[in-house]
């Protein structure tokens, strides 16, 4: 038996939401592990993490080793990849129509940042 995908967010749908219903649509056996966001996250737990965000996505590599692959559109194309499942499943104007949407949001946050 394979470890199970350990796909880690904080008590929220947000970003991760879809990565969840990728993985159920697949039938793929995952821990869905709920991070809360208090004192001990912003002082020490999100120094575990790569890039001190989540979502992160728990994969065991050849070597046995747990690879924590960071951030929701990697852990998307990993999910597609791996398991056939996600946007490679709908039409082309479905896909345009989430890519618009991921092209928006990433504008959002770039401002925010700004």
């Amino acid at each position: 038996m394979t470890t199970p995908l350990v796909l880690r967010y904080f008590d929220q749908r947000a970003r991760a939401e879809p990565l969840r219903m990728f993985l159920v649509d697949a039938s793929v056996e995952f821990v869905d592990e709920r991070v809360p966001y208090d004192d001990d996250w912003k002082t020490k737990g999100k120094l575990e993490h790569p890039f001190q965000l989540l979502p992160t996505l728990d994969v065991a590599e050849a070597d046995g080793k747990t690879f924590k692959l960071p951030e929701t559109i990697p852990i998307t194309e990993y999910i597609e990849n791996t398991y056939g499942v996600g946007l490679q499943q709908r039409t082309p104007l479905e896909r345009a129509k989430v890519n618009a949407i991921r092209d928006v949001r990433e504008r959002s946050l770039e401002r925010r940042a700004a």
